[in-house]
């Protein structure tokens, strides 16, 4: 879809995003591999004084991600595992380049969510909850954490794409256990916490 046609759409439904505070979401996929097209979209819709919020992993150019941060009213920034080697083997990446990026984007004053997704037996140790709390108090910029617990819904995906679907039997988590997170989570943070 070219730029206008996509602002077309939006501006639709602007009276509702006056009255709820909505707006914009720039999700994925990851928007900072489509910098340009993310960069314009966003622009364009300031000019037309519509709310947005980009989600990203983070993992991009720090210039880039100044340059977004000119036309993006809140960033969800993705905290997938704070051990660096866990995140490597997780992820493939060094989550270095993600926490740098985090820090100077607070440092500007950028608002920022940190969500947190969350897979039984991969991330759900003590110590990274301990971690991302840490992360939050840290940063001062940071509006709430969100718990985002593992879903299988890309089960069907991966067999409509022909791809091995890697996580096994998890299946959707049980509200005790996800209470339980974000109690574990809430004594290392005086940010707000809550499931996303």
């Amino acid at each position: 879809m070219e730029i206008e046609e996509i602002i077309s759409i939006v501006l639709k439904d602007v009276n509702f995003y006056n009255n709820s505070g909505g707006g914009l979401t720039l999700s994925g996929g990851e928007p900072l591999m489509n910098f340009d097209f993310s960069k314009e979209l966003l622009k364009k819709a300031k000019q037309n004084n519509i709310n947005t919020v980009i989600e990203t992993c983070g993992y991009a150019k720090w210039e880039n991600i100044f340059e977004l941060s000119k036309y993006v009213d809140i960033f969800y920034w993705d905290i997938k595992e704070t051990n660096d080697l866990l995140h490597k083997k997780y992820t493939g990446v060094s989550n270095k380049l993600i926490l740098d990026n985090l820090y100077k984007l607070d440092s500007i004053g950028s608002h920022i969510v940190l969500r947190c997704p969350i897979i039984p037996g991969y991330n759900d140790r003590e110590e990274h909850f301990k971690e991302i709390g840490k992360l939050a108090n840290e940063l001062i910029n940071v509006m709430e954490v969100q718990i985002m617990p593992f879903h299988p819904l890309g089960k069907d995906k991966c067999q409509q794409i022909g791809e091995d679907y890697l996580m096994g039997e998890l299946t959707f988590q049980d509200e005790t256990l996800i209470n339980r997170w974000l109690t574990i989570l809430r004594g290392f943070t005086s940010k707000p916490v809550r499931k996303g």
